[in-house]
């Protein structure tokens, strides 16, 4: 288990920051507070209010922009709100609308529909009509500022509502500090003048969105991750359902849809983690991609294209053609979008050629994320790496070519059981029987178990007993080499020195103990590499072979040592 410690989420933060600045006069900063650019935003924007002063920068934080426009409408003042060029294009005309319904006025400082804006408040309240369909960060900036409104405020949805989970976040964060919401499912919500928030503590847990890219490392590379404090169960943010729906793509289906409506951002891990799994994937609902910080399903697409793999952007989704063995390194674009780096730094763990353009993007959201990959990084390359399978498939030989390959210290298990001893495997047999010998591996097992990066060749039997694959997997990954029973025979008839298990002939022994032992080998496997027969040609044979193995460690995320 590799743990990740996940800075506290940015869409409870920001709303946080709202919520905990409106219940005055006793202000309780809330805990866990995420630092990146999105909360440093918010943070100067409200001590800017604070201070009296009038105009406001958002940099290019959408809910700094939204919740903000939303709240100073509120105010009896002018206010101006300006971001940077990539915010000057996201539209913001449905949360105008909606605020010029309910009294306050707007106006447009350069283009119509886009920031900057002038905004003159109060919000006198009443009834207003929002459309649903772009962003629900207007919904929930005009529920959060509603009970500052002169009169009672009725919302009412138009053409749908896209990302419901947030709108619930922030009812409930809502209630939480004191203020109800009246609602007709997500067709309208009502909201009472008066209401007034109230001072509490508040802690925001982990960003389920930042821990997607580590979970997604998690099963890309077979291991469990742990974000501490992230209860999948009960979060607030719909971003955790990326875990049943990663699951899902990982089904053994050549065809999969799934939905993301719900959860555009972690969506993003789930497209590039479909390029690692083979077959076809379409993601759909995912429409408002297109107006975040970059257009981010054309740059996933054209991305995506870039290391190699077939993808088919839609309108409002992309159906992405997994095939892991045609992916290759490149250098990525980020478009100054911290997601577009974290996804792609998330693919990097199995492909290291990938190298990410401006990765200081990060600071948005993550500003410690590459420091942390780093550190997963180092814990999966420390992975050892196990070779199992019948006596006979090469084993030891593949272990020891795979060690020189990869430059780590390659371990034969029955070497150190004999050297232990000072007798060799048949004498101790003869000497003492199996149930000894295998008492002698158990205690070898626990020893070189404790190693990291380290190639393993284990005897025929050690992984038949669960709690030698259980330690061996604490700091491992174990490969069974699958070979046919004829070329198992054809090498044990070369060897005179092994003792027999079952006192058949060694023909008849080797057919026995392969259809005894095949299923267990494979049900403790990590992978199965099959097709390791020998062949004539020695050397091309042993390179062929080690390379194949090599790929398959990458899929672990061990790589070769530099």
């Amino acid at each position: 288990m590799i743990t990740v410690n996940i800075p506290g989420s940015k869409s409870i933060s920001n709303r946080a920051l709202l919520l905990a600045s409106l219940a005055g006069p006793r202000k309780i900063a809330p805990k866990n507070l995420l630092q990146s650019d999105d909360t440093k935003y918010m943070q100067q924007a409200l001590k800017a209010l604070k201070k009296g002063k009038k105009s406001l920068y958002c940099g290019n934080a959408g809910t700094a922009m939204r919740f903000l426009a939303a709240y100073v409408a509120t105010l009896e003042q002018t206010t101006t709100l300006n971001g940077n060029a990539r915010m000057r294009e996201r539209p913001i005309k449905d949360l105008v609308d909606a605020l010029r319904q309910l009294g306050a006025e707007v106006e447009y400082l350069k283009h119509k529909g886009y920031p900057p804006l002038r905004i003159r408040g109060p919000l006198l309240g009443g009834t207003c009509t929002l459309q649903g369909t772009i962003s629900s960060q207007y919904l929930s900036g005009l529920l959060m500022a509603a009970p500052l409104a002169k009169k009672n405020v009725t919302i009412h949805i138009r053409g749908g509502l896209v990302s419901k989970p947030y709108v619930d976040m922030t009812i409930s964060m809502m209630e939480t500090y004191g203020v109800k919401v009246a609602r007709d499912g997500y067709k309208s919500f009502r909201i009472s003048a008066g209401q007034k928030y109230k001072a509490r503590s508040y802690t925001i847990e982990p960003d389920a969105s930042s821990a997607s890219y580590f979970y997604g490392i998690g099963m890309l590379t077979q291991n469990k991750m742990h974000i501490p404090n992230l209860d999948l169960k009960n979060s607030l943010q719909a971003d955790v359902r990326f875990v049943k729906a990663a699951t899902a793509l990982q089904a053994k289906k050549m065809s999969r849809h799934i939905d993301c409506e719900s959860f555009p951002d972690a969506a993003m891990t789930l497209v590039v983690l479909a390029a690692f799994t083979k077959g076809k994937s379409e993601f759909t609902g995912l429409g408002n991609l297109r107006v975040k910080e970059c257009d981010r399903l054309s740059a996933l697409a054209t991305e995506l294209k870039r290391i190699g793999c077939r993808v088919t952007e839609k309108k409002e989704g992309i159906i992405v053609y997994g095939n892991p063995e045609k992916l290759h390194g490149a250098p990525i674009r980020t478009y100054d979008d911290h997601r577009m780096a974290m996804c792609f730094g998330m693919a990097s763990v199995l492909i290291p050629d990938i190298t990410i353009e401006n990765p200081q993007c990060v600071k948005k959201t993550f500003p410690t994320f590459f420091i942390e990959l780093k550190k997963v990084k180092k814990q999966l390359n420390e992975q050892n790496i196990i070779l199992s399978g019948m006596r006979g498939c090469g084993k030891s030989t593949l272990a020891k070519a795979l060690a020189k390959k990869m430059k780590r210290e390659y371990i034969d298990l029955d070497t150190v059981i004999e050297k232990r001893a000072g007798k060799t495997i048949a004498e101790i047999v003869a000497a003492k029987g199996w149930n000894y010998f295998r008492t002698l591996e158990a205690q070898a097992v626990t020893k070189i178990s404790r190693k990291k990066n380290i190639i393993i060749a284990v005897g025929g039997g050690t992984v038949l007993f669960q709690k030698n694959v259980k330690q061996l997997k604490q700091h491992g990954k174990i490969i069974y080499l699958n070979c046919s029973v004829s070329s198992i025979q054809k090498a044990l008839a070369k060897n005179k020195h092994r003792p027999s298990v079952t006192k058949e002939s060694v023909l008849e022994e080797a057919k026995a103990l392969y259809a005894k032992r095949h299923p267990i080998y494979a049900k403790n496997a990590d992978v199965i590499i099959s097709g390791v027969e020998h062949t004539t040609n020695k050397e091309k044979d042993l390179t062929k072979k080690v390379a194949k193995l090599s790929a398959h460690c990458a899929y672990f995320g061990i790589h070769e040592t530099v």
